[in-house]
């Protein structure tokens, strides 16, 4: 619609003529055009019957603005729309942006442990392209035994609530037993100085939780398909990534009796060569100093070269009956521990587009 006709009969005339009586007619149309003329000073609702278009140097806006209809904002010139420094579009409670699922990569996990840190904690899977343990825990030449562990740094979105971690994994193949100790998982945040907050609360005040002992070797294997545990945040757990940085760490099972489940390492830094894991079976020190044959499949952890950042796995292979040390076999062997990963991280409270 255009702008209002003008009431005047003949423009600029007829009102200028001395002797010109304005009739009711006009002085009522006059009234009602400035009843529907917008009023900028004392504000106002209107609700135009066609869209009201403003081209020339278009409108500049000082004050707040509120879009209370629906549409599309559509932006035809190359200028966009420009925000300022610490500016984003709002997103207002119930709409789907403030939640948000992000799939956090395993396939490059950070193997630690209390025995050296092991390198080959965990590796990457090339079938499921996430982390797999070599070996589910690791026994040194005294006996101690511990699971595996290992970190995987989280994607975060700033200023977003993690209300929980979804861990997924795999049990590979089917075991003799379940385990003696679950596997257990928690989150937490480490600042620039290494504090160290857990995302969870709990008894220990560890933040550890871990799924359940199904009771049987098969439950637990559940054919090898993807097995989820939901970690559900409650504390420390409002992003912010300009203090911290967020942090999943995995401790696998313990407790398998069986070989290749667990991994040798003598002295807690491995064999050093494998001539020397060989000359070690052959002289039968600890960790041979057992029945040898028991020890058949069992995998061990050396640095076959100079280079100590250079670590193989090799599984041994002994034949029964035992015919002496130059019988057993050592073998390059496969990781044996769980699959983990990717994880899918739920994040609620997004209040701004900013994408992350």
């Amino acid at each position: 619609m255009a702008h209002e006709t003008l009431t005047e009969p003949v423009p600029g005339v007829t009102w200028t003529s001395g002797s010109y009586v304005m009739p009711r007619a006009e002085l009522e149309q006059l009234d009602a055009k400035q009843t529907r003329a917008i009023n900028g000073d004392r504000g106002g609702a209107w609700a135009p019957s066609a869209p009201i278009e403003i081209g020339g140097f278009g409108v500049r806006v000082t004050g707040p603005v509120d879009v209370a209809g629906g549409g599309v904002l559509d932006v035809t010139s190359a200028g966009g729309i420009v925000l300022g420094d610490g500016d984003f579009q709002d997103l207002a409670e119930g709409h789907a942006g403030r939640t948000r699922q992000l799939r956090q990569d395993t396939s490059f996990p950070l193997g630690v442990g209390d025995f050296g840190g092991y390198p080959w904690a965990a590796t990457v899977s090339p079938r499921h392209l996430a982390a797999q343990t070599v070996a589910l825990s690791f026994v040194d030449s005294f006996g101690n035994e511990r699971g595996s562990e290992f970190l995987i740094q989280l994607r975060v979105h700033h200023g977003a609530t993690l209300d929980r971690l979804v861990f997924r994994f795999r049990v590979p193949y089917l075991r003799k037993s379940t385990p003696t100790t679950m596997p257990k998982l928690r989150v937490f945040r480490a600042d620039r100085d290494g504090n160290v907050d857990v995302l969870k609360s709990t008894t220990l005040g560890d933040g550890y939780a871990g799924p359940e002992n199904p009771g049987t070797s098969v439950a637990w294997h559940a054919g090898g398909a993807i097995q989820e545990f939901d970690y559900v945040c409650d504390q420390h757990n409002v992003i912010d990534t300009s203090q911290f940085i967020y942090w999943a760490h995995v401790v696998e099972e313990t407790g398998a009796t069986e070989f290749p489940e667990k991994m040798l390492v003598q002295n807690g830094v491995g064999f050093g060569s494998l001539a020397g894991l060989q000359a070690t079976a052959a002289a039968e020190s600890p960790p041979f100093d057992v029945d040898p044959v028991s020890l058949n499949g069992a995998i061990f952890q050396i640095n076959p070269g100079a280079d100590e950042t250079s670590y193989k796995i090799y599984q041994a292979v002994i034949p029964s009956p035992y015919t002496g040390p130059g019988s057993i076999i050592f073998r390059e062997a496969e990781p044996a521990g769980n699959v983990w990963g990717p994880f899918v991280a739920h994040f609620s409270g997004i209040e701004t587009t900013g994408w992350q």
